[in-house]
């Protein structure tokens, strides 16, 4: 029910039918990523994850957030799990970074890549918060009831976790921290509608996450 909703957003279809955007490939290699860490393919999860970074450097999160979830809720072995997802997370993002060091553009990428936001930050400083509606309005408007329902999810979920402990943490930790990650960084460098489309597969979640709150014979019409 979660894909049929996301299936629902309106993207810029037109813009994705001519060339790749690189948020949705960011989005795409990342769930890749926490795919492949929930089967235990640790090795495929890393590069998935560097793949996703070297989409859109926002893709960062995806990685941060599979190593606090060994740390904070592995069984055992958390070095040896660590140390793998991070050995092919850091391969492609290697020889990147060589090979535009050998062409001589290394400072140039990392002010394109890495230093660009700073321009954001400062007296354009949480602009997020008076754009980020307004954009919506015009890129998602036909979608308001999946965002408001989004929304509404997402808090109910941190009321759960703040009462419910580690054990409701865990259970919801992907969506709730990487949704989280993605409005903050929204609030410090949102650059156009565009910048919403990391958030939709985790509204879309949160959109139907209130069924899973509801009685037994609630769900069988969902």
């Amino acid at each position: 029910m979660t894909v049929i909703v996301y299936l629902s957003f309106n993207f810029p279809y037109d813009k994705l039918a001519r060339s790749a955007d690189w948020h949705v490939l960011m989005v795409f290699f990342g769930l890749f990523s926490l795919a492949f860490y929930l089967r235990r393919r640790f090795l495929l999860s890393g590069l998935a994850a560097s793949l996703s970074v070297l989409s859109w450097q926002p893709g960062i999160i995806f990685i941060l957030t599979i190593v606090l979830v060994v740390l904070l809720f592995s069984q055992g072995g958390k070095t040896k799990k660590i140390s793998w997802i991070l050995s092919f997370f850091i391969l492609p993002v290697g020889i990147t970074i060589i090979y535009v060091y050998f062409r001589g553009s290394l400072s140039e990428m990392i002010e394109q890549t890495i230093l660009y936001g700073r321009i954001n930050v400062g007296d354009g400083f949480l602009e997020g918060i008076k754009v980020i509606p307004a954009r919506i309005r015009i890129s998602y408007y036909k979608n308001i009831p999946i965002l408001l329902l989004g929304v509404l999810g997402f808090a109910v979920n941190w009321i759960k976790v703040l009462r419910g402990g580690k054990l409701v943490l865990e259970r919801y930790f992907f969506p709730l921290i990487l949704l989280s990650m993605i409005l903050i960084f929204s609030l410090v460098d949102f650059q156009s509608s565009r910048d919403v489309i990391p958030a939709l597969p985790w509204i879309s979640f949160y959109a139907v996450f209130l069924i899973d709150l509801a009685p037994s014979p609630a769900r069988w019409y969902c």
